[in-house]
């Protein structure tokens, strides 16, 4: 096993704080195998009308993959909601 640690860099243009739940929301996928996050550093709150906030989420991922796709999983509870959005990436 290997960490995977991926930068993210969040823009809210909202007019409603977002909070961030990472280990809720956010997963790396490789192959069939899907999993949360094991730590992030990315702020609890990212304030409307802001850009720019960056932080850094970890995962656990199997020393031999080398394929990844990044989820952002979808959110209702939300205003506006929050659509799933997914980017690939390979190491």
């Amino acid at each position: 096993m290997r960490y995977i640690v991926v930068t993210l860099k969040a823009n809210n243009p909202t007019k409603s704080d977002y909070y961030v739940f990472a280990s809720d929301n956010i997963r790396l996928q490789t192959g069939t195998t899907t999993s949360p996050p094991t730590d992030n550093t990315l702020k609890s709150a990212i304030a409307a009308g802001t850009s720019g906030s960056t932080g850094t989420v970890t995962f656990l991922m199997s020393q031999s993959a080398s394929s990844f796709t990044l989820e952002m999983l979808p959110r209702t509870d939300t205003t506006p909601a929050a659509t799933q959005a997914t980017s690939n990436f390979q190491i």
